[in-house]
């Protein structure tokens, strides 16, 4: 399967903190057409961290509910 990364690797990591469960996404990628695409660099960082931000969000709510979802949001 092709994409629109030259790289793309993409890992979970799950971790206990106290009495919390951390997932920890680590992305590597480089980007094609390397160097022209490093202008491009800002933008593709930004759109990642929202998806990113979308997908945390989506996780929260799938295993803690919307009630503690806002509870957690409030306090992060």
């Amino acid at each position: 399967m092709h994409g629109p990364y030259r790289l793309w690797e993409h890992t979970h990591r799950f971790y206990e903190d106290g009495d919390e469960t951390i997932i920890e996404d680590v992305v590597r990628y480089e980007l094609p057409f390397w160097p022209f695409s490093e202008v491009f660099h800002p933008l593709v960082r930004l759109q990642l961290k929202r998806i990113f931000q979308f997908r945390q969000s989506a996780v929260r709510s799938c295993l803690l509910g919307a009630d503690e979802q806002d509870k957690t949001r409030a306090v992060s």
